[in-house]
């Protein structure tokens, strides 16, 4: 049985983020690690700025916050998209993510996958 949950960013050059706590977010774990991610909002759930597409493994991940329910009643947040500065781990496995094209920084090297 895996002992961590991960976070996998398939085009960030498939980086992979370990969690211990469930508790934190995954915008909390990628700025531990000194990674630049857009959070215009600064991390309030307000803006979407800071969302991935979900590729695999979403069923790991905590139920929806009333920011993203709200996101989503809005139409600012697909199905298949979570949003860093809330999701966090229900439970232990991995998460494959990707960056949406809109959320990416320009000084950053993304690949297509």
């Amino acid at each position: 049985m895996m002992s961590m949950s991960y976070l996998i960013v398939k085009n960030l050059k498939h980086l992979v983020l370990s969690f211990k706590d469930k508790s934190e977010t995954l915008l909390k774990k990628i700025q531990e690690h000194n990674i630049d991610w857009m959070h215009a909002c600064g991390a309030k759930g307000r803006c979407t700025s800071c969302r991935v597409e979900v590729v695999k493994g979403g069923e790991v991940l905590s139920e929806l916050t009333q920011s993203e329910q709200r996101m989503r009643d809005l139409g600012r947040l697909k199905a298949h998209e979570r949003l860093t500065c809330q999701a966090t781990f229900r439970e232990e496995g991995e998460v494959e993510v990707r960056i949406p094209k809109m959320c990416q920084f320009k000084h950053m090297e993304y690949g297509e996958e």
